[in-house]
C-alpha cells in the first residue's frame, strides 16, 4: 500500500531514526497511565488488562500510526497485547529494532490508518500523539473510522488525543532550536 498524501514527506529514513531522539523527553509513561485509566473506566471486560496479576485474557490494543512504537513497548510492558501500524515503513523498522531492543514481541504492520485491515478486532483501539490531524480530508477520516470500527467489537473503545487549538497557537515561536547528542 502507498501513501497518497505527498505532503507527508517527512517521515523519510532519517526522521524515523532521529524521532526517538527528538522526544526523548515526552512523558510516553504519563500518556500510558491516562491511557490505562480510560481503559480502566470505559473497558466492560473482566480482567479489564494487562497488570499480570489479574484474571481474563489480556486487553487487545491496536496503536494506529505507533510510529516508532514507544506507547506500544510500553503497553507490551504493562501486560497488554498490542499491535501496531504505521504508514511508514521507516517508522516501523524503527518500532521493531526498539521492540527487539526491548526483548519484546510486538508485531508492527506497515498501513495508513484509513487503509488499516487486519481482520482482527480489538478491546481498544489507540491513536497517540494527534495522528488524527495527519489526516487531512473528510473523504480519509471516514475512511479512517470506518476501517477503525472494523477492528472493534460492541464493548471496544477508541481513544484519540488531540493537541489543543488555543495551546498551540500560543506557542507559535517563528524558530525552535534543540541540540540532542547521539551517543550510541
Amino acid at each position: 500500500m502507498e501513501w497518497k498524501n505527498s505532503e507527508q514527506t517527512v517521515f523519510t529514513k532519517n526522521y524515523a531514526y532521529y524521532y526517538d531522539l527528538f522526544y526523548k523527553d515526552k512523558p510516553y509513561d504519563k500518556e500510558c497511565d491516562f491511557v490505562e485509566q480510560i481503559i480502566k473506566q470505559f473497558l466492560k471486560k473482566e480482567g479489564n488488562g494487562g497488570e499480570g496479576g489479574k484474571e481474563g485474557t489480556p486487553t487487545s490494543i491496536l496503536d494506529l500510526a505507533c510510529g516508532t512504537g514507544r506507547h506500544s513497548l510500553l503497553m507490551k510492558q504493562r501486560g497488554y497485547d498490542i499491535t501496531g501500524t504505521d504508514f511508514s515503513a521507516d517508522m516501523i523498522a524503527q518500532a521493531n529494532k526498539n521492540s527487539q531492543k526491548a526483548n519484546l514481541n510486538i508485531p508492527f504492520h506497515v498501513m495508513p490508518m484509513q487503509q488499516t485491515n487486519l481482520n482482527k478486532q480489538f478491546d481498544v483501539v489507540m491513536g497517540m500523539f494527534h495522528v488524527f490531524g495527519y489526516l487531512t480530508d473528510y473523504q480519509d477520516i471516514q475512511k479512517m473510522l470506518t476501517q477503525t470500527k472494523q477492528h472493534m467489537h460492541n464493548d471496544s473503545i477508541l481513544i484519540l488525543d488531540f493537541w489543543n487549538g488555543e495551546e498551540v497557537l500560543r506557542d507559535t515561536w517563528p524558530q525552535k532550536v534543540r541540540i540532542f547528542h547521539d551517543n550510541t
